[in-house]
Formats: structure tokens, C-alpha cells, sequence
């Protein structure tokens, strides 16, 4: 235990040689200010993809859309790409040609884009009031 009252002491003595150190007049108000300038700057809000990204979505999503009732016959079951393909000759017309979506598959497909561009606009909408 004597080692123990040795360390007290050598600690005493330290403690009492060294002045305690006090903070700069306004230091707490200096902090304040600083934590309130900081929580009231305004964040500026930058979006992820670029407007003329949503726009070309959109033009493609409507473009397919348009091609889709171009597409559509109302006699059979199925859309029939020869309509389009009908003149080219070279493999991937052939490939094209024989190529066939049911009516239903083809509704799904549409349905899916309209819903998908529906989401991102309300999604897009409801960040921009989150983070304005």
C-alpha cells in the first residue's frame, strides 16, 4: 500500500503546480452563436438527375406508348411487328418478324411505364418539399 500513497502524493503535487485552466470570456455564447448559424443556414437542395433527364423518360415512356396503340391490332391476339419490319430484308428483320407480345403482355408493359413515370413524379415532388 505504500505504493499507493506514493502515487497520491506525486498526483497532489501535480495537481496542486498546475492552475487550472478557464475558458475565454463569452465562450458559451460563442458556441451558441456558431451552433445557431449553423442550424439556421439554408441547404441548397441540388437533385440527382437533371431535369432534361426526366423529360427525355418521359418523351421515351410517351414515344412507347404511341408505337404500342401503332402497333395494336384490333382483330388478332397478338401485335405483329410486321407492320414496321415488313420492308427490310436482313437478319434482324427475320429475327424481328418473328418476334410476337400478347395484347396482354403488351397492356402490362405499358401500364408498368405510366405507373413507373407516375412514381418518380410523386416521389420527386414530395423530396423537393422534404428538403426546400
Amino acid at each position: 500500500m505504500d505504493s499507493k500513497e506514493k502515487l497520491e502524493e506525486f498526483i497532489d503535487r501535480l495537481m496542486a503546480e498546475d492552475r487550472l485552466q478557464t475558458p475565454s470570456d463569452g465562450f458559451t455564447q460563442e458556441v451558441v452563436d456558431r451552433t445557431l448559424a449553423i442550424y439556421h443556414t439554408k441547404i441548397e437542395y441540388r437533385p440527382l438527375l437533371p431535369k432534361w433527364m426526366f423529360y427525355g423518360f418521359g418523351i421515351l415512356v410517351v414515344g412507347l406508348i404511341l408505337f404500342g396503340f401503332y402497333l395494336y391490332t384490333p382483330n388478332g391476339n397478338y401485335v405483329n411487328y410486321d407492320l414496321v419490319l415488313g420492308k427490310m430484308h436482313d437478319w434482324s428483320a427475320q429475327l424481328f418478324l418473328q418476334f410476337r407480345l400478347s395484347k396482354t403482355v403488351m397492356y402490362i408493359i405499358v401500364i408498368a411505364g405510366i405507373l413507373a413515370c407516375l412514381q418518380t413524379i410523386l416521389l420527386r415532388k414530395h423530396l423537393n418539399n422534404r428538403f426546400a
